[in-house]
């Protein structure tokens, strides 16, 4: 094994003699397939956004992302093991990520117990796959053209995803809303919403139906505005090397690709993205300026009007209202909601933590009776990393970012040296980028049915509406990236921009919104002091190609392959009859022992059985399965309910106080671990009640009159909330409190 330093301070052509000089050329067919991967590579960046991956934790919908970067990572140590030599490039600081991910791999360890097993599993291999693909944007995207072309094609995929967002804004969300006023209750029963028109659910169901932001391929708008964000950072210093490269033309076509993504930016009416962007650009002109890199008054200038515009634009046109402002400080009171509640959780286990994708279980303890939504994350992507993974893994990452940050370029040149085995590919920029366009390409077209696999929905065809802009940002890119320049100081920016909005908005363990966070580091790191490993004995690189096919048996076996039988069994579960429902359960429940969906799936059968026949197999397989589905999800509070809930429907049309007391001790644990939501006070009260417990019951009725005083949502006051009977929540509550009272001031009968 042989070490040398890589210098990364020469002129770009000084580099590249440099960097060639101390070894020999690859062969041809190892550049070549370096070149491929590379194009393999910048499929998977632009797929990301498009197939999207935010869905719950627990199902896994982004395994199949991870696996494909898994792949792209055993390719890449077998064409080193088969050209004979494999170069790593890689410097002591980023050692701190591989802490990072053996911290979180202990971590998974510790949930069992304490929270979900299965989706802790899950968001690690996300995780993995973040860096995973930091490390081949490291290894393979050396060179300045490569860069450039993985730069351009970003560029292409968030003008697909604004211009599809344009589309859902004019067409596909007013079709939507127009279809639902047509048959409210066909909606209704389409979206699993019961309720008449006052039901504080059917009114929440309509208030988001009725928002007319758009999410483009992404699930949340705020994840579409972080993306946008970036976009028009980067698409801003491309469209000004093209200015001053006298490329005017291009310039031109990237300046209507800046007003679309600034234009859809609006439509989000993301406050933190645009304040991102706005921070962004004064720090852009700050750098520029104390780095010698000499940036234009009239640029920033440029960017600030362009921004103004499309607010007042916003405003004239009626796409944005008041609300947009008057509503901020609400937002930032829940954001603090939210941000103290991850400090309480991190505190309750500060080492390591709750466990990953266990945020949202162990949130209700800790939350606000003011707020109103129990939170898949606490909207900061640093107190995320804190609460769910412990004090020592925001540490670590905190300090990789701190690494990055002190590593700015300080000279007037930013791209780092090639390798020896990019000096050919340098010399011949069309071969070097044309896997990188076509890889773009390919992902462009494949997009829809992947996603409609991955998400288990019907393929969105009108995603490709932007394909040619797409197409014409390409053009307007490729010849910039063949020999243009590039300041790594606006990949700096871009990356700047978008931390500071995911420290209010969220979303690092969701690949679609974080993995531009990992590229950008992975494309600016690169210094002086990186290390260049060189494994030319066999032993070595067969020993790095096994771990990573290890690595790769190890996701599938683990996380992908369970969760796909788990879920290729309960997909029929509904339509069979009640003992092929008992079997597809129970063979769900054993194919994946940390999912919880098999166990609950199992424990409805059973409590359906149970309502229409109260025999023992029906009672004891009801109680067995919500034994082992509290097992597997000890703390979640929505599980917990459910289970309340059907013991309680049990005791009303059975009258037996051995149901009503396990009613009891469920509710009594969502109590315990949800104490701020009123509602279910309300229940326990009504609980206590129905077992004569009216002193208690009391007491649960002035505490849930006491939480219903400290919120003002309107869907969820009581004097808005009937019970399935008619009787209005507040008026029964009332009467409860007031029983106690009554029956103290009651003076005894002789």
């Amino acid at each position: 094994m042989k070490r040398r330093n890589k210098s990364s301070s020469f002129p770009p052509s000084q580099s590249s003699r440099a960097a060639s000089a101390p070894a020999p050329p690859a062969s041809p067919g190892s550049e070549w397939f370096s070149l491929l991967l590379c194009g393999y590579v910048a499929c998977l960046t632009v797929l990301t956004p498009l197939i999207g991956s935010e869905g719950p934790v627990g199902r896994g919908v982004e395994l199949p992302w991870v696996l494909m970067w898994l792949w792209a990572l055993a390719l890449w140590a077998i064409g080193g093991l088969l050209s004979g030599k494999l170069s790593i490039v890689w410097s002591k600081w980023e050692s701190l990520l591989l802490a990072l991910l053996a911290w979180l791999a202990i971590g998974v360890t510790m949930v069992a117990g304490s929270g979900e097993v299965r989706p802790a599993i899950n968001q690690f291999w996300t995780y993995a796959g973040l860096v995973i693909a930091y490390f081949l944007y490291r290894q393979l995207f050396r060179s300045a053209a490569r860069k450039r072309a993985l730069i351009a094609i970003v560029i292409a995929t968030v003008t697909v995803c604004a211009t599809y967002a344009i589309y859902q804004y004019r067409v596909e969300i007013p079709q939507m809303q127009a279809d639902y006023l047509a048959d409210k209750e066909q909606g209704r029963r389409d979206a699993g919403i019961a309720g008449d028109d006052d039901d504080p659910q059917v009114r929440n169901f309509e208030s988001r139906l009725m928002s007319t932001e758009p999410a483009s391929t992404f699930t949340l708008t705020n994840s579409l505005a972080g993306f946008l964000a970036v976009g028009l950072i980067i698409t801003a210093g491309v469209a000004i090397q093209q200015v001053r490269a006298r490329s005017y033309l291009q310039a031109a076509v990237l300046a209507v690709i800046l007003c679309l993504l600034c234009g859809t930016l609006i439509l989000t009416k993301s406050r933190t993205a645009v304040l991102a962007v706005v921070a962004g650009m004064g720090l852009w002109g700050i750098l520029a300026s104390s780095l010698r890199r000499h940036l234009p008054w009239k640029y920033l200038v440029g960017g600030v009007l362009l921004l103004a515009i499309a607010v007042g634009g916003g405003f004239a046109s009626g796409l944005l209202d008041r609300e947009v402002f008057t509503e901020a400080p609400k937002s930032v009171l829940y954001r603090l909601q939210y941000w103290q509640g991850a400090l309480d959780v991190t505190a309750e286990r500060p080492l390591f933590g709750c466990g990953l994708g266990n945020f949202q279980s162990f949130y209700p303890r800790y939350m606000p009776a003011s707020a109103s939504e129990t939170i898949a994350d606490p909207h900061n992507f640093l107190l995320e990393i804190a609460a769910s993974a412990g004090v020592p893994a925001v540490l670590l990452l905190l300090g990789f970012i701190a690494v990055w940050l002190l590593r700015f370029p300080t000279g007037s040149q930013a791209e780092p040296t090639l390798t020896a085995a990019e000096g050919s590919p340098e010399q011949a920029p069309d071969a070097s980028i044309v896997p990188i366009f076509v890889g773009a390409l390919v992902a462009f077209l494949l997009a829809p049915p992947i996603r409609a696999v991955m998400q288990g929905e019907s393929p969105i065809w009108m995603m490709w509406i932007g394909l040619p802009l797409a197409l014409a940002v390409a053009g307007a890119t490729y010849g910039w990236s063949r020999r243009g320049t590039l300041d790594l100081l606006t990949l700096r920016i871009a990356a700047i921009v978008l931390m500071i909005n995911l420290l209010a908005a969220g979303g690092i363990s969701f690949p679609a919104v974080a993995l531009w966070l990992w590229l950008f580091w992975g494309l600016t790191l690169g210094s002086d002091k990186d290390q260049t490993l060189q494994l030319e004995a066999f032993s070595s690189r067969a020993g790095v190609a096994l771990a990573a096919v290890v690595l790769l048996y190890g996701m599938v076996t683990v996380a992908l392959f369970p969760v796909m039988s788990s879920f290729t069994s309960l997909y029929g579960v509904v339509n069979e009859t009640f003992s092929e429902q008992v079997r597809l359960a129970k063979k769900a429940a054993a194919a994946d022992p940390y999912s919880v969906d098999g166990p609950q799936i199992l424990a409805n059968v059973y409590f359906q059985a149970w309502k229409s026949s109260p025999v023992p197999p029906n009672v004891n397989g009801a109680q067995q399965a919500v034994a082992e589905t509290l097992r597997r999800s000890p703390r979640n509070v929505s599980l917990q309910s459910w289970i309340a809930n059907n013991y309680w429907e049990l005791y009303q049309k059975y009258e037996d106080p051995a149901i009503l007391k396990l009613a009891i001790e469920r509710q009594e644990s969502v109590c315990r671990d949800f104490p701020t939501r009123g509602y279910h006070h309300v229940e326990l009260a009504q609980m206590y009640a129905a077992a004569g417990r009216n002193q208690e019951a009391a007491q649960q009725a002035t505490e849930a009159l006491r939480l219903d005083a400290m919120h003002d949502h309107s869907e969820l006051k009581f004097e808005n909330r009937r019970f399935d009977d008619g009787r209005s929540v507040l008026t029964v509550m009332q009467e409860l409190a007031n029983s106690a009272s009554t029956e103290k001031n009651q003076t005894p009968k002789s």
